[in-house]
């Protein structure tokens, strides 16, 4: 039985690895998420959102749809993102080929338009696409660019958000501590346009990250903490041990005749009372670190399913449910196994005594 949950715990342990490094190269850092708590909601118009693009910290949206488009006269479905020229800069993202659309692009409404890489080879069969035209609906927008945006399942064409007649209601802001761009800033400055928190979840992705990767290392706490437990209750029978033969030796010595009789004796005791201090203060230690962490996983907020159809939000939302999952059946499976372990050791302990 004991094997089974070894190997179960193990599994677990190695799945919880996976979803680490792949949350880590979500590119998540300093990331701001600002969406509305209803699906749906009305938005707000590109030219209030651009002010504060343009005057206050780097912000981006996404404006999307779902579109037929004509390329090379065959018809594709994709997905029609609206966006601003910062959008590459905020998220990090690299132009595999040519470049993003500029601020005159979008000030001019120019048709212009940017594909991701599976758009690009799906529909043109290249990333060689410079120059090229997409038909979206009748009008021909010009290729400047290829972006490398991670998603590997739709299609995904860029426009700037001005040729849409549309509003944005969700969006992304660069965090950057170093110049005063802090989340409570940010939110702030939010409020001035009527985005606050009754309306409006604001989530740090980048804490929802680390709290991912802080859930791999409170697992392994967790098991180092069932370690130092074994440890220190063999340090305690040592200390129970040693403090019983000290006592036979207090009835027939006074304890400058111990120390200079029996030196080794007194030093044992000394040092089994040493370790076990020892090790219950590394246990604390590692109950109040993983007290800490909690506290601030309950703080960072929730992403909501409907807000994860923006910018590629569904995997953080995957990895955060898979996250949760994962961690909840180690601590039942690993808490099983360490109990069982606990047993064998108490009763051979017993028996060792009988």
């Amino acid at each position: 039985m004991q094997i089974v949950l070894l190997l179960l715990a193990s599994s677990l342990m190695a799945a919880f690895l996976l979803i680490r490094i792949m949350t880590g190269q979500g590119g998540y850092q300093n990331l701001f998420l600002v969406t509305p708590k209803i699906a749906n909601s009305a938005g707000y118009d590109i030219e209030t959102i651009e002010k504060i693009n343009e005057e206050k910290f780097m912000l981006t949206y996404e404006i999307i749809s779902e579109k037929n488009v004509t390329a090379l006269h065959s018809t594709y479905d994709v997905a029609l993102i609206g966006t601003n020229y910062t959008y590459p800069f905020v998220l990090g993202y690299n132009m595999l080929v040519g470049g993003f659309f500029t601020k005159d692009a979008q000030d001019f409404k120019s048709k212009f338009v940017v594909l991701n890489e599976k758009g690009a080879f799906e529909t043109f069969g290249s990333l060689d696409i410079i120059g090229n035209e997409v038909l979206i609906d009748g009008n021909p927008y010009s290729v400047v660019g290829v972006i490398n945006d991670g998603d590997e399942d739709k299609r995904n064409l860029y426009i700037p958000a001005t040729c849409l007649a549309k509003t944005a209601n969700t969006f992304i802001t660069a965090l950057d501590y170093d110049n005063g761009i802090s989340e409570e800033y940010v939110k702030n400055e939010y409020k001035q346009i009527g985005i606050n928190e009754t309306r409006y979840e604001m989530i740090n992705l980048d804490l929802i990250s680390k709290i991912i990767q802080e859930k791999f290392w409170a697992a392994w706490e967790i098991v180092l903490g069932a370690a130092v437990i074994l440890f220190l209750l063999k340090s305690l029978l040592v200390l129970v041990d040693k403090a019983h033969k000290s006592k036979l030796l207090f009835k027939d010595f006074y304890l400058h005749e111990l120390l200079r009789e029996k030196p080794a004796e007194i030093a044992g005791m000394a040092g089994a009372g040493i370790v076990a201090a020892a090790a219950l203060g590394a246990l604390f230690w590692l109950v109040l670190d993983i007290f800490k962490k909690s506290l601030k996983w309950g703080s960072a907020g929730e992403l909501q399913g409907f807000a994860t159809d923006s910018f590629n939000l569904g995997f953080l939302h995957n990895m955060t449910i898979y996250t949760n999952t994962v961690f909840a059946a180690f601590i039942i499976i690993f808490t099983l196994f360490f109990l069982s372990i606990l047993k064998s050791k108490v009763e051979a302990s017993l028996i060792c005594r009988a």
